[in-house]
């Protein structure tokens, strides 16, 4: 909250922003592992359902095996490669709301610094 000569904090608030932050991030990450799982998954399941040793069907299958792998590690990279900037960004934030804590703590406490 911002009155007009009073600049205060609201703790609740930015509280509440940061474990947001860290749900949807944490949600991030698990979706992120998933990929890789996803993609075995599918080599698996079209590696078993080759039940006729034709030449054909073992293509076909071992295509759609080797296609789902792809997927999942052009997946899983690309939402690695965002989790690199959204982990800096998360760690920041981190950084932030702790040095936020402390300086009102020493504020609090009399511990006024001259910086």
């Amino acid at each position: 909250r911002e009155d007009a000569g009073d600049q205060s904090i609201d703790l609740h608030q930015i509280r509440t922003l940061k474990d947001r932050q860290s749900f949807y991030y944490h949600l991030f990450i698990n979706i992120n592992a998933i990929f890789p799982l996803l993609g075995i998954l599918g080599t698996v399941i079209s590696l078993l359902r080759v039940t006729d040793l034709t030449n054909s069907l073992i293509v076909i299958n071992f295509t759609t095996a080797l296609t789902s792998t792809l997927w999942g590690l052009i997946f899983a990279i690309g939402f690695k490669t965002v989790d690199g900037v959204i982990g800096a960004k998360v760690e920041e934030n981190e950084a932030d709301f702790n040095l936020l804590i402390n300086r009102i703590d020493h504020i609090t406490k009399g511990d006024v610094d001259e910086a």
